[in-house]
């Protein structure tokens, strides 16, 4: 089994007993190994290009969501910051149409692009990252606020907090030129709460505006 396949059924195990609004994972492809583990298969028309999950969310008010995971082995750095192709392939694929999404025969609507890693399951990205508590940094009051009100976590990994913001900052650039307003992240787990969690950066409707957003799945 390649490495990012085992990552695959790690990031499975965990969302599965951990994520209080998972209801399924779909895999790319199937096999004996994932039918063992009653996960789904997703299938996509027009673009082959295939990114490695969709998790289903259901949650209270919100019904289903579907969400995109881009899967990479941090045991190598590299595969990490090639990892932008989930902008320039999955998503610029998804809003410019070339790309439809189907679980069990019906199309699906995608409402974020996110990336993971084995690492997630710590709280961020890369292999053996520094902690930064973002209530004792140099900008407290900036910090502090924006972990209090759920836009980043409280603590996080030094270098996911720049990597995350890198997409972003790629990102911010691309989407003026679609209408579809698509979150794009990170899937981590929460180190306060030892829960699995998305920090993205989605549209709000209600302020008309992009904004930051850290919340449970």
């Amino acid at each position: 089994m390649k490495p990012e396949q085992e990552v695959e059924f790690i990031l499975h195990d965990w969302l599965m007993s951990k994520g209080q609004h998972v209801k399924k994972i779909y895999f790319n492809r199937t096999n004996k190994d994932i039918k063992k583990i009653n996960a789904g298969v997703f299938k996509v028309k027009g673009k082959q290009q295939k990114p490695d999950f969709v998790i289903e969310l259901e949650k209270p008010f919100f019904g289903k969501e579907y969400h995109v995971v881009e899967i990479k082995d941090a045991n190598r750095s590299r595969n990490l910051y090639e990892a932008h192709k989930i902008i320039d392939k999955y998503y610029k694929n998804y809003v410019e149409k070339e790309t439809t999404y189907f679980i069990d025969g019906e199309q699906i609507e995608i409402k974020s692009f996110l990336v993971a890693s084995q690492n997630s399951l710590k709280g961020y990205l890369f292999n053996d990252e520094k902690i930064v508590d973002n209530t004792k940094t140099t900008a407290k009051s900036k910090f502090l606020a924006a972990s209090k009100f759920k836009m980043i976590p409280v603590k996080e990994g030094e270098k996911t907090y720049a990597y995350v913001r890198f997409l972003w900052s790629i990102f911010g650039k691309m989407r003026k030129n679609y209408e579809d307003k698509l979150g794009l992240g990170v899937l981590i787990n929460d180190i306060e709460t030892n829960t699995p969690h998305i920090m993205i950066t989605k549209y709000n409707q209600k302020k008309k505006r992009w904004g930051q957003s850290f919340w449970r799945i």
